[in-house]
């Protein structure tokens, strides 16, 4: 036998190889012996709680068990335990599960972010940020090896959208901030729908308003005025223009399932036509017809629309008999599908009405719960002078009449509003003369007879006043309550707006509570809801779901009826007051009572912007401003009311209007004395964020010109540390000054040093980025073939210097013609100038080496003609091209039309020069301005007001 050693037991061996002692000692503490090494069992996953206990993989050891382990951490994963020393995701005791590996350090001079070592850097942008690099959207992030934050590669937008905010936006063509325009023909809805010129905002007689509310609560209301049959729709956040229905007067409304409105109306020749718009224009039922729904040889008029439960429209009117020219009938047919059919001999013969010899009109159609229809009217017996209201209803083979008539008192019961309450009664409401003046009554049909709704029949009905009440519109809302606005023709005390007294008609509304008819926040009483001390009338009511109420009307607010024409107005109730629909503002940025004329806007890169004006609202000429604050034209310190800015008893003309530097709003104008001997000189005020300061002197006395000249036509430009400079023209002489921070300072010696021949006016100034002033002007040469010519010098630093024979013979615009007006800017340094030759604007642009001839934008078009004031505005756009506006004589009035210059051509932008342009309005617009920033063009003009002038203003996207 081999010898061995037994643990803990020493055996002498008889043999010469001797023997050692086996025996280990684990000296810490919990630790045992296990195949000749000490090992925890409390906590080694092979020896857990014995030896050669081995835990499987997904376990560890735990207090000597084996338990299922837990991941700490995902494979790969990294995480800085300090500025240079990392850790690694792994399986250190390849338990199975990820545990966090020993530290390891960073090599050289990197440091540890996030888990990875990498180069110091510093961020270009802030997270998540968002900008527009051109036409193209880029955004901040982390975009390639180092952590710091970066711009992406910029991403295109795609064809009809813009950038804006580092977002692409489908182009929104020309548009107005904060009700700064007047809307185009049809987009008229762009200011409050119960002030300014309303929801209609034109100088055609805008009449017989109808309104009806879709599922959403969103009104539609339809109008005729001189240009057709007019329809508008409230989106949620403004009102959109849905075109023109048709040529025609006397609209009726409904809306269809999809919310679609289906109007009826008359055309010029006395027929009756039907139109639904499909979502992009307006479709006629059975096909365009000459003769439409009535087709007859009589007169048809007063149409009355509704729609049958399938959505087909049912429509009644007013048919004159061949046969007897002074007998009308109410007349009504039904669209079968494909045709127009009678019901039961309804448009033939004597109709519906079926009174020979009476002028049955005004019918009011309803269809009931069975889909027939249900028709009120009023008949008149012309020779025994009173009117009656009858009602019939068809029961799907005949007509059967309602009783022997609603009011049956032979006096002059007028104009029917019928509906059908909750249960389906018919209700009408109508004026009557009974009292001795009218009034408005109601009745309901209770199978029998017609019955007064708490005292609505009798006395003084619901109106009950002392004053005629007309116009009933009545209407059952989806709750089953029932309401009425009418016309209140009150007694005549001060007009509003003259100094003369004139007859104040308001709109009133009442509803019925079950108990009584009772007014909502004042529409009953007073002024009513329309309230403006103006002639109002022609009300329509409609009423959504949730108690959603809309009153419509026309309205001459604010002047006389036979001297100005109506506008549509609306109001909603919002549960507590009456509420307009859109910006209450005037629709325009003077939105006062004055004339306001000859805007100046300026812009910078940041998109701020700054318009001035000349306003005579305060009694005088005074120079009013508004600043953009990026959400509404706003005043400082009173810049646009009371004395303006100008705030002096002489005539302050002519603004130009700039931003400086550091954002602050600086105008220049002509101070014209009044007294003689006259004298005009150039004042100027900088915005410092209280008040309109002068500089060195700008503001006040004499301003920046000589005491005994007579200074005008300022122009104004910032030069690369955001200071102002201005030029101007005195008795044929050119001035300019620069201010230094502290005070105005002339270039090259001489305030004059451009010309000094007394045939010098008319300066235009622009500086480019290396600080030299750019001045253009118009030069007189009596002995010239053309006498005016357009010349230009630049400011080298030291000396005014010509641009290719610039300055002298012929200057710039050379044998072409006379030449007025001129204007420079500059784009890359590079002056570009433009003037008027008497029926075009010419274009020329600086190379470097020669001028080239851009052409004209004009060309092709009629601009308004010359009055001594300029009629065009040039402006380098945000694209850095060219861009011309110009009045131009459109049908019988002057519209602003834009183009600019594409490298090629002069091209527009969303029709600026074709149609009615950019103005695109119902009176002449003049006087355009226009300036460029933040990837937006804007162009203002003087828009020929109701009974002024209003300053507007729309911009266009890039």
């Amino acid at each position: 036998m081999a010898p061995r050693c037994i643990a803990s037991i020493t055996v002498l061996c008889a043999c010469l190889l001797g023997c050692k002692d086996s025996t280990i000692h684990c000296t810490v503490p919990g630790q045992v012996e296990c195949g000749g090494r000490c090992v925890d069992i409390s906590s080694d996953r092979r020896h857990c709680g014995g030896c050669r206990i081995e835990c499987t993989d997904g376990q560890t050891c735990t207090d000597g068990r084996c338990t299922p382990c837990e991941e700490v951490c995902e494979r790969g994963e990294a995480r800085c335990i300090s500025e240079t020393q990392y850790r690694v995701c792994g399986d250190p005791d390849e338990d199975g599960c990820l545990d966090w590996m020993m530290a390891l350090t960073c090599p050289g001079d990197r440091i540890c972010r996030e888990g990875r070592c990498v180069l110091p850097c510093t961020d270009d942008c802030s997270a998540g940020e968002r900008d527009c690099l051109g036409n193209a959207w880029r955004q901040c992030g982390q975009h390639d090896l180092d952590l710091c934050l970066d711009w992406s590669q910029p991403q295109p937008c795609g064809d009809g959208e813009v950038c804006r905010d580092g977002e692409c936006r489908a182009g929104r063509g020309w548009f107005g901030l904060a009700g700064s325009e007047f809307r185009p023909h049809d987009q008229r809805a762009g200011t409050g729908s119960a002030s300014g010129g309303g929801l209609s905002h034109n100088f055609s007689d805008s009449l017989t308003p109808r309104v009806a509310v879709d599922p959403d609560r969103r009104p539609v209301v339809v109008w005729a005025d001189g240009e057709g049959i007019r329809a508008i729709r409230w989106n949620g956040v403004a009102w959109e223009g849905l075109g023109c229905v048709g040529q025609g007067r006397e609209p009726s409304l409904a809306l269809d399932g999809e919310g679609m409105p289906v109007v009826a109306w008359r055309d010029g020749d006395y027929e009756i036509h039907v139109h639904r718009f499909d979502g992009a224009s307006w479709e006629e039922f059975g096909g365009e017809a000459p003769g439409g729904v009535s087709c007859s040889e009589g007169m048809s008029l007063s149409p009355s629309l509704a729609l049958g439960l399938d959505g087909s429209p049912v429509v009644a009117w007013s048919e004159q008999l061949k046969v007897s020219p002074g007998d009308f009938e109410i007349y009504l047919r039904r669209f079968a599908g494909s045709s127009w059919d009678e019901l039961d001999g309804s448009a033939s013969g004597t109709g519906v009405s079926d009174m020979p010899g009476l002028w049955s009109n005004s019918p009011s159609l309803a269809i009931d719960a069975s889909g027939n229809p249900v028709l009120a009217w009023e008949e008149e017996n012309v020779i025994q002078g009173y009117s009656e209201i009858y009602v019939r209803a068809f029961d799907g083979n005949s007509w059967t009449m309602l009783g022997d008539g609603v009011t049956h008192n032979r006096v002059f019961s007028r104009a029917p509003s019928l509906v059908l309450d909750a249960a389906g009664s018919p209700v009408v409401a109508w004026s009557d003369v009974e009292p001795g003046h009218f009034e408005i009554y109601a009745r309901r049909w209770n199978g029998s007879d017609w019955e007064e709704l708490a005292g609505s029949g009798s006395a003084g009905g619901i109106s009950d006043t002392a004053c005629d009440s007309v116009g009933a519109s009545l209407h059952s809302g989806a709750d089953g309550v029932l309401a009425v606005a009418w016309q209140e023709r009150l007694e005549q005390r001060p007009h509003a707006y003259k100094d003369h007294d004139a007859l104040d008609n308001e709109i009133y509304f009442r509803r019925f509570s079950g108990a009584g008819w009772e007014e909502l926040a004042g529409s009953g009483s007073g002024g009513g809801l329309s309230d403006n001390r103006g002639l109002s009338g022609g009300s329509c009511l409609a009423l959504g779901g949730d108690g959603a109420t809309f009153v419509v009307w026309h309205d001459a607010s604010g002047s006389v009826a036979t001297t100005y024409p109506n506008e549509i107005f609306l109001r909603r109730f919002d549960g507590a007051a009456w509420q307009e629909l859109g910006d209450s503002g005037a629709g325009s940025v003077s939105d006062d009572d004055g004339s306001s004329r000859y805007p100046s806007l300026g812009m910078d890169r940041e998109g701020r912007a700054v318009l001035a004006w000349q306003d005579d609202s305060a009694g005088e000429t005074e120079i009013f401003v508004r600043y953009w604050d990026g959400s509404a034209w706003i005043e400082l310190g009173g810049s646009a009311s009371g004395g303006g800015i100008s705030e002096d008893e002489d005539h302050s003309l002519s603004p130009v209007a700039g931003i400086d530097g550091a954002g602050r709003p600086v105008v220049a104008w002509t101070n014209e004395e009044l007294a003689y001997p006259y004298h005009g000189s150039i004042l100027l005020r900088r915005w410092d964020g209280s008040s309109w300061e002068e500089l060195g002197g700008s503001g006040a006395a004499g301003g920046l010109t000589p005491a005994d000249g007579y200074a005008g036509h300022p122009c104004l430009a910032f030069d690369s540390s955001g200071e102002p400079a201005i030029a101007w023209d005195d008795l044929g002489d050119v001035y300019l000054l620069r201010y230094d921070g502290a005070s105005w300072v002339e270039l090259g010696g001489s305030a004059s040093g451009l010309s000094r021949d007394g045939q010098a006016s008319s300066p235009s100034l622009a500086i480019g980025p290396d600080d030299a002033p750019v001045l253009a002007w118009r030069h007189y040469d009596p002995s010239a073939e053309y006498q005016h010519q357009i010349y230009l010098r630049r400011w080298s630093g030291s000396t005014w210097e010509e641009l290719g024979g610039s300055a002298s013979a012929t200057g710039l615009s050379g044998d072409r013609g006379p030449a007025f007006a001129p204007k420079v800017v500059l784009e890359g340094g590079f002056p570009s100038v433009a003037w008027e030759d008497g029926t075009d604007v010419l274009v020329v642009r600086w190379n470097g080496a020669s001028w080239e001839d851009l052409g004209s934008p004009t060309r092709g078009g009629e601009m308004s003609p010359r009055n001594g004031e300029s009629r065009y505005a040039l402006a380098v756009d945000s694209a850095g091209m060219p861009t011309v506006a110009w009045e131009e004589i459109g049908s019988g009035q002057a519209e602003i039309c834009l183009r600019r210059f594409d490298g090629e051509g002069w091209e527009e932008l969303d029709a600026s020069a074709s149609g009615g342009c950019v103005s695109h309005s119902a009176a002449g617009s003049f006087n355009p301005s226009m300036a460029a920033g933040f990837g937006m063009l804007c162009l203002s003009w003087s828009e020929m007001g109701r009974s002024s002038h209003d300053i507007v203003l729309r911009c266009h996207e890039f």
